[in-house]
């Protein structure tokens, strides 16, 4: 505050004060509308989308209308609605509309124009551009006059300078001269690159992206690509130096292990997938090894045969979860049972957290097969799938505290033996006992309890029992027999609400924080057994109150 004196008309001193309101609190009106990143959230919100996953789509009718009314109700609002409007694209012809000059000859299927382009034609082209945040292309079956492409890249060298994600799912399905869009998308701010459908014909072209990408999108930091990949594509995978996520899904195609050497090079990567299909296979006539220092996770699908010649050339040392599909028909039950054998090394067991192992039905793997994992002290999440299992070799798998840190655990079986009966639901009992920390179990089960003495023996150990306290289980899934998918619920037609009574309390002296208990198929003596575990739940919160 500043203050001046002066003499009035009058003849009197009169002190003229300067007030500085630079330092006033804005007021909450100001404070929204000088705010460009918050009008931009609030604009969010007229896309709510189901998923996450969903973030990336485009904003469709009618949303993208009120979107368009709310940007143009005052000056300010412009800029960050249209934004949020172009974030994400799935349309190359949408922005091309944006050139005034252009027209379609529909006779040849052609974009052209009526004139040059110069720089003015792209004015409205570059102010949206630089908004686009995703690009999917999708279809592309219009033709483009190549001096479109040409005065676009001489115009405009970084089109898209705030993309971070280019999504292609059919590279094959782009018209040939349309492939030249492709290199306008080349930009430093780049994080992901997904490309799919790649056929040999257009294969050198995408090598040739990959090449540009290297250079200008220097911070790439998530790759995917797929389709029918050759040395072409894959021999320069490595020049990514700062990616944390690699995809690779291989058709037809041939891995070998100078390329995972090649591909270890990359120090930053801490997520790698690898995918063959049925036609595709592992040279395993090299004697190197790739060692993969930061790799915390891993991915692997193909053949058993395959997959198994891969994790012996594989070096793991940090190696945190590990996911392992097999959806071939071989019947090779020693490669089953020496996969997780040959991966569960010295240099994975004090890291390993999360290992999941899916096998076709034909793949026959016995329980014995899970033995190596005992070593895996750490291990927190555990999904498999063996031909079958009982009470006394489950306890023998986890008895001396080898399941102790699981949080999480499905297992599943395919069949029960002649003569068996299987695990049932008073052997639960074991996880209670072993694997006070799970949260989340799903369990085939042979059966719910066979015959009149296996309730007796739920309601003897359900009733008389004190409930185990220190069990954090929440979520229980019963799944059926691979084998025999309807066992379990043909059973449970012919259980009476009495047989419910002596479940549910059975399972709620185990699991006393248990709120769910389901089955894949409608259940509705399950339901029931759910429901009454609640009312325990909140008989005992009442009971609780009152002391």
């Amino acid at each position: 505050m500043d203050s001046n004196s002066t003499h009035s008309p009058n003849g009197l001193n009169t002190t003229i004060v300067f007030m500085d309101y630079s330092e006033l609190p804005l007021s909450a009106r100001s404070q929204v509308l000088n705010n460009s990143d918050l009008l931009g959230l609030i604009f969010s919100f007229f896309h709510v989308l189901p998923q996450a996953s969903d973030m990336d789509r485009r904003i469709e009718a009618p949303q993208s209308q009120q979107l368009l009314w709310a940007g143009l109700t005052c000056r300010t609002f412009s800029a960050p609605a249209m934004s949020v409007l172009w974030h994400s694209l799935e349309s190359w012809t949408t922005l091309l509309c944006l050139i005034p000059t252009l027209v379609l000859d529909e006779d040849e299927n052609l974009y052209t124009t009526d004139e040059a382009i110069v720089e003015e034609h792209l004015e409205r082209l570059m102010y949206y551009a630089e908004r686009v945040r995703t690009i999917k292309f999708t279809a592309f079956d219009e033709f483009v006059s190549t001096h479109i492409y040409a005065s676009i890249s001489r115009l405009c060298p970084n089109l898209f300078p705030r993309l971070s994600k280019l999504v292609i799912p059919n590279l094959g399905q782009l018209y040939r001269d349309n492939l030249s869009a492709l290199f306008l998308m080349p930009t430093p701010s780049l994080s992901t690159v997904s490309v799919g459908g790649i056929v040999p014909a257009t294969e050198v072209l995408l090598a040739s992206m990959l090449v540009i990408l290297s250079t200008h999108a220097k911070f790439l930091e998530h790759l995917d690509v797929s389709g029918e990949l050759s040395n072409v594509t894959t021999d320069l995978l490595d020049r990514f130096k700062m990616l944390k996520s690699l995809q690779i899904s291989m058709q037809s195609g041939s891995l070998d292990c100078d390329m995972l050497q090649k591909l270890s090079g990359l120090t930053r990567l801490k997520n790698l997938s690898l995918t063959l299909d049925k036609d595709s296979s592992f040279d395993t006539t090299s004697q190197s090894y790739a060692s993969f220092d930061a790799l915390e996770s891993l991915e692997l699908s193909g053949s058993v045969t395959a997959v198994f010649s891969i994790l012996g050339k594989l070096s793991l040392s940090h190696l945190e979860d590990i996911t392992i599909e097999c959806p071939g028909s071989e019947k090779v039950i020693p490669s089953a049972q020496q996969l997780v054998r040959n991966f569960v090394r010295p240099q994975v067991t004090s890291s390993l957290r999360s290992f999941h192992m899916k096998l076709a039905d034909s793949i026959r793997m016995t329980w014995k097969a899970l033995m190596p994992l005992q070593l895996c002290k750490q291990l927190k999440h555990l999904s498999v799938s063996v031909e079958y299992l009982d009470a006394s070799r489950l306890t023998s798998l986890c008895c001396n505290g080898e399941w102790f840190t699981l949080s999480s655990l499905e297992l599943a079986f395919l069949k029960v033996l002649p003569g068996e009966v299987g695990l049932s639901v008073h052997d639960l009992r074991i996880f209670a006992e072993y694997c006070p920390k799970l949260t989340s179990l799903s369990i085939s089960l042979g059966t719910l309890a066979k015959g009149s003495k296996a309730i007796e023996m739920l309601w003897e150990d359900g009733i008389k029992h004190k409930p185990f306290g220190d069990t954090e289980l929440q979520t229980l899934e019963i799944l059926p027999l691979v084998l025999s998918p309807t066992a379990i619920i043909e059973e449970a037609k012919e259980k009476s609400t009495s047989d419910a009574v002596a479940v549910s309390q059975y399972l709620y002296n185990l699991f006393p924080h248990l709120n769910e208990v389901t089955h894949p198929d409608e259940c509705a003596w399950l339901a029931g057994v759910d429901e009454m575990i609640r009312v325990y739940q909140s008989i005992s919160a009442k009971s609780k109150c009152t002391m």
